[in-house]
């Protein structure tokens, strides 16, 4: 394995070698014209709560406030890696322009990371610029800024890149930066530190298979599983962990850690739940066939018992096909004879449920599918020759963007079950390749309406296919990227209320794999003789299908980015310019303007005060960056208030009997918000502050 990796990188040559002279030049003009686009496409569009709301974390810090301690929601630990531009920026300038600054920053640093990411892939051809295109164009929500969303996908992305092209023997400063990347990542999303979890079982694992001589042809095999890997990997991880470590406990006592992290665990928004409740969210199939499972039909037992017997044995067939146990015509038939038993009663059940649909309706029809489930694994399982990776189709969460998505993601579950029982799938990958192009490609015209982050799933389809049927497959990559991209979906699912918004935006992560992938299958294709014209014909289709999903993609990320602006009008819309504040010098519209000038307004009373803690009663978020040109500290847990309630309400009072030195010596709140006003602005006046009432709401000042 190490052998092949090493012949691979001395073929890797300089970037301005002749043989990839005129991709690189490709490269170079594309990443020119994304660059002026993506600067074009900054100056647009109103900043929203969400936008604002980035940057007050890291505007906070550089006043000296800390995570866990004064900010309490659960993105705190992102604002550690956007403190050291936008202190930078605020010590020089102000917060005036700090939103537009932000936004050409974040496309600088997003190309960037591209152009690196290149540099390590492009020796796969012209899909390495693929790639790194369908990564380049897109922005989470359309959102260009640095957050935990854009900079939680660009780092995993960047971290498994360098850690499946690293050269495992030699190459120290790869790994190190790729631990550095994965550690960035984490705080952007700490579900995300299980990736590290399953990275140090599989180095366990590779270690004692190398001590016990156990020879598999496994990706675990790998060095990049390797001791030596995951050491300078974890000494990235270490180096990141102790800056912020540092930068944490400067500022607040370990006490005051476990004293804080209750209460920002409580966040009304994003209240805990169970891993199987999410699990179950995540795939609106997985809770389908978990209703299924329980229900019982007419009175015959549920299909529970049944099945979860049936998983065992599956599971001993894998194994024990593993060890090639002499008994095992007797044990595999008598799977067989199991699997067809599991497959008739459920499609009893399900029959019975179709008759009486008032009671079973809330089921309803993706477990049809259910039935094939147990022939599908019991294939897989007896097949001479199990496809690689194919797993992983397990993770098709979209059931649920449109309702004719059902059957397109049906056929590509029986495009897989044929897959896996053809014993010649090699000669007729092409024609697989070209029902999941098609897939992909039925998928994003379905979604044309409704994109948004929902265009980045389809290509999953192409990918899983070809990485299932290349001959060479690059196993780091599928290790180091496609399947920690997979896991990114289901962690980011955890921590969020956004469903498949969030699940499909992860996808970006698998994206960039699929694209590798599909280019690698695609070098296999071409290499082959074709004599039959059966197989030229089928190729062709398969190259039509592939090239219009892939162009689709690409075009439809364009599009999204040219003409969407997240809660905003189309960018030809946008004609008023904001002239002054944090959003000084963006276009939006003239409701956009006047609304941004309005919170300037209202803003503008404290400016001749003197600086102090002050708390905005309001769900708007800009106001803490406007006021006094960002001179005034904070004075609430967050400036995300999750509503203007009595939860809330309640909240800060909890987090100032817990911070008494972050009480505010100076409160607006808005006429035009939700509070109960007359009952808070009497507790307030109890709590020593005046109450003056201006045209926008009512300005409150401590008194002592």
């Amino acid at each position: 394995m190490s052998k092949t990796k090493d012949n691979i990188l001395k073929n890797r040559g300089s970037l301005l070698s002749g043989e990839y002279g005129r991709q690189h030049i490709l490269f170079a003009a594309l990443m020119l014209g994304g660059l002026i686009f993506a600067i074009w496409k900054a100056f647009y569009g109103s900043p929203s709560l969400d936008e604002s709301f980035y940057l007050t974390i890291p505007h906070r810090y550089s006043m000296g406030d800390v995570p866990f301690k004064d900010e309490w929601h659960l993105s705190a630990m992102t604002g550690f890696l956007q403190l050291p531009f936008v202190w930078i920026y605020t010590h020089i300038i102000g917060t005036e322009g700090l939103i537009l600054a932000s936004r050409i920053f974040y496309v600088f640093v997003h190309a960037a990371t591209t152009v690196v990411i290149y540099t390590r892939i492009y020796k796969k051809g012209l899909l390495s610029i693929v790639a790194c295109f369908v990564l380049f164009i897109f922005a989470p929500y359309n959102i260009m800024q640095l957050c935990y969303n854009s900079m939680g996908i660009d780092l995993i992305v960047l971290s498994g890149i360098l850690l499946a092209t690293a050269n495992y023997d030699r190459s120290k400063a790869s790994l190190i930066i790729s631990g550095i990347c994965l550690a960035g990542a984490v705080l952007c999303c700490p579900y995300f530190a299980s990736a590290y979890v399953i990275y140090a079982v599989c180095v366990l694992v590779h270690v004692i298979m190398k001590k016990c001589r156990l020879e598999r042809d496994w990706i675990i095999s790998s060095d990049m599983f390797s001791g030596r890997s995951f050491l300078y990997f974890t000494a990235g991880i270490v180096g990141l962990a102790v800056v912020f470590m540092i930068f944490l406990f400067s500022r607040m006592s370990f006490s005051k850690l476990f004293e804080s992290i209750p209460y920002m665990l409580s966040d009304p928004e994003h209240q805990s739940t169970s891993i199987w409740n999410k699990l179950m969210t995540y795939n609106n199939n997985f809770a389908n066939v978990d209703a299924f499972l329980k229900t019982s039909a007419n009175g015959l037992p549920a299909m529970r018992i049944p099945f979860i017997i049936y998983l065992v044995c599956f599971a001993a067939v894998l194994i024990e096909r593993g060890l090639k146990n002499g008994k095992r015509k007797v044990v595999e038939l008598i799977f067989v004879i199991f699997t067809a038993v599991v497959a008739v009663y459920s499609a009893i059940i399900i029959v019975m449920m179709l008759t009486d649909p008032n009671k079973y309706g809330d089921l309803g029809s993706k477990v049809l599918v259910f039935p094939l489930l147990p022939i599908a694994l019991c294939a897989y399982a007896l097949s001479d020759n199990r496809p690689k990776g194919i797993f992983a189709a397990i993770f098709i969460p979209a059931l649920t963007i449109h309702e004719n998505f059902n059957y397109i993601a049906y056929a590509y579950y029986i495009m897989l079950f044929v897959l896996i029982l053809d014993k010649k799938r090699m000669e007729h990958r092409q024609i697989y390749l070209a029902v999941s192009a098609a897939v992909s490609l039925s998928t994003l015209i379905l979604l044309i309406k409704d994109l948004g982050n929902w265009l980045m799933f389809p290509l999953f389809f192409v990918g899983l296919t070809s990485y299932t049927l290349c001959e060479k497959k690059d196993r780091e990559l599928y290790a180091a990227v496609f399947l920690p991209g997979i896991l990114y979906t289901f962690c980011i699912h955890m921590g969020s209320n956004q469903m498949f918004n969030v699940i499909s935006m992860a996808f970006t992560v698998v994206n960039v794999a699929s694209c590798l992938f599909l280019g690698q299958l695609i070098n296999e294709l071409k290499a082959e003789a074709d004599k039959e014209s059966f197989k030229v014909w089928t190729k062709r289709i398969a190259a039509v299908c592939v090239i219009a999903a892939v162009a689709f993609q690409l075009g439809l990320e364009v599009y999204s980015k040219a003409t969407e602006v997240f809660l905003d009008d189309s960018p030809s819309e946008l004609t008023a310019t904001i002239t002054k504040g944090p959003a000084k010098g963006i276009k939006a519209s003239e409701n956009g303007a006047a609304y941004q000038m309005w919170l300037l307004n209202y803003v503008d009373d404290f400016s001749n005060e003197e600086p102090g803690n002050i708390l905005f009663m309001s769900i708007s978020t800009l106001p803490y960056l406007a006021v006094g040109n960002g001179k005034f500290s904070y004075g609430t847990y967050s400036a995300w208030l999750s509503g203007e309630n009595r939860t809330s309400f309640d909240r800060l009072m909890s987090y100032f009997t817990l911070n008494p030195e972050k009480v505010p010596k100076y409160i607006f709140m808005p006429k035009s918000s939700n509070w109960d006003k007359d009952n808070i602005l009497q507790q307030l006046r109890g709590m020593g502050y005046s109450i003056e009432e201006i045209n926008a709401g009512y300005k409150l000042k401590k008194l002592s």
